[in-house]
């Protein structure tokens, strides 16, 4: 399972992580029940993140988890994601990027985009459950369509905008 650390401290962790704004936690829990199926959490640190802003105890305490394992920066998302069994995240964007490779994702957090049908959506051990019995026994079917279909049902309450060809 990919699991792509956002950059801290950051409002998609900070505020839309609910009770996950340390990223660690949902990482650990994942990686609890994730081990007794034999898989493993593939951790990549954002890029944009710098050495000093998160403590080596984050590290420390990721790593005493075996099937915790990371990654080089320098590995493509894309290529993680495509290679991946499934996703996991906070609320980041790696989960709607991973319905188009026709992989399931699991949120901790709390995205705009929590309610659409296509994710698993954390709210107790039973979610990280039904999501690791979605990875051993199929990959997603009518992701795309079922996350345009969400999109065209949020379009419909929106009001006009503007948009600024200059931004």
């Amino acid at each position: 399972i990919f699991f792509p650390l956002h950059q801290q401290p950051e409002m998609s962790t900070a505020i839309l992580g609910g009770e996950f704004t340390e990223m660690s936690d949902a990482i650990i829990l994942l990686a609890k029940y994730a081990a007794e199926r034999g898989i493993n959490i593939l951790i990549k640190e954002n890029p944009r993140q710098t050495h000093f802003q998160r403590s080596k105890n984050f590290f420390r305490r990721l790593l005493k988890n075996k099937n915790v394992k990371f990654v080089s920066t320098s590995f493509s998302a894309e290529k993680l994601i495509n290679n991946s069994c499934g996703i996991a995240t906070i609320n980041g964007t790696a989960a709607i990027e991973a319905i188009f490779s026709n992989k399931y994702s699991l949120v901790f957090g709390n995205p705009w985009f929590k309610k659409c049908k296509a994710f698993f959506s954390y709210k107790d051990t039973n979610d990280i459950l039904d999501f690791l019995d979605a990875l051993d026994y199929s990959s997603l079917n009518n992701g795309q369509k079922i996350y345009n279909e969400f999109l065209s049902d949020l379009s419909v309450n929106l009001c006009d905008g503007v948009i600024d060809p200059h931004y």
